[in-house]
């Protein structure tokens, strides 16, 4: 089997919270796909991670002391499974402001990495309004336009979400 070193993978992605139902699959196809994956989590998984993947061990809401050890990892892209408010929005800019413009990744041309943040927790909000356990009704679903002639899919954006709507838009990207 062919081995592909660290410097040819296709780019370097840092997964926070990379061991649940979303960011297991996530990190076994980002590495098929050659990435170089990291994952930041509390600790080691029971299920091992695939070889190549590296691990950053550290506690989601101390994300800032452990810039050193992201910024050794340099990622060009950062996806956020765990973001829970804006305050922990605000500190995951500022943790990876900077941290891939090192010698190790030429190719980044912003002083921030790209910065994705997925979220289940409206789905969880949901089963629990519909079993009782959370308070409140139901969200309506956000008006989708039909796709194009084609066989196109349609993508959601903010524009597509109404204002009432924004905090149960359950992926967003940062933009930096």
């Amino acid at each position: 089997m062919l081995m592909i070193h660290r410097e040819e993978r296709v780019m370097r992605i840092l997964i926070i919270g990379g061991n649940g139902f979303i960011g297991k699959p996530l990190v076994r196809q980002l590495n098929e796909q050659e990435h170089s994956v990291a994952v930041f989590h509390r600790d080691k998984c029971k299920a091992a991670l695939p070889a190549e993947v590296e691990e950053i061990i550290g506690d989601r809401r101390e994300l800032g002391n452990y810039r050193g050890a992201i910024q050794e990892f340099a990622p060009e892209v950062v996806i956020d499974l765990i973001l829970s408010s804006g305050k922990q929005a605000e500190e995951l800019i500022e943790t990876v402001r900077g941290v891939g413009s090192t010698e190790g990744n030429h190719r980044l041309k912003s002083v921030l990495p790209r910065i994705v943040a997925i979220s289940s927790m409206d789905v969880y909000r949901a089963c629990g309004v519909f079993h009782g356990s959370e308070p409140g009704p139901l969200e309506p679903l956000p008006p989708c336009r039909k796709p194009h002639q084609s066989n196109q899919t349609h993508s959601a954006t903010a524009a597509d979400v109404p204002p009432d709507m924004s905090a149960s838009f359950s992926a967003a990207e940062i933009l930096p």
